[in-house]
C-alpha cells in the first residue's frame, strides 16, 4: 500500500495522544496502517472498513482506540481534495 490513487493529500496529524488525534482528522479521511491495513474514518472513533478473512462483511467498526492504535499504532491519514 503506498499513496492511495486521485487526488488525496497526505497530512499532518498530532499524535501525542489519541485526543489530540481524534481532533485533527475528519469524516471521510482514509487512514492507512502501511501494508496492513486501510480504513475510511466515520467519525465518533469509528472505522469503515473490510474486515479480517476472506468472505467477512465490511462495516463499521469502533475499536480504533481499543485495538488498531495500541497493536497498529497510528495511520497516516490522507484527505480527498476536491477539484472543482
Amino acid at each position: 500500500m503506498g499513496t492511495p490513487p486521485g487526488d488525496w493529500d497526505k497530512i499532518t496529524v498530532s499524535i501525542s495522544s489519541y485526543d489530540s488525534f481524534i481532533k485533527d482528522v475528519q469524516k471521510g479521511d482514509l487512514f492507512l496502517w502501511r501494508g496492513k491495513h486501510a480504513a475510511f474514518y466515520a467519525g465518533d472513533g469509528g472505522l469503515f472498513h473490510a474486515r479480517g478473512k476472506p468472505g467477512t462483511p465490511t462495516g463499521y467498526t469502533y475499536d480504533l482506540k481499543i485495538w488498531w492504535i495500541p497493536n497498529r499504532g497510528y495511520p497516516e491519514v490522507f484527505r480527498q481534495i476536491y477539484k472543482y
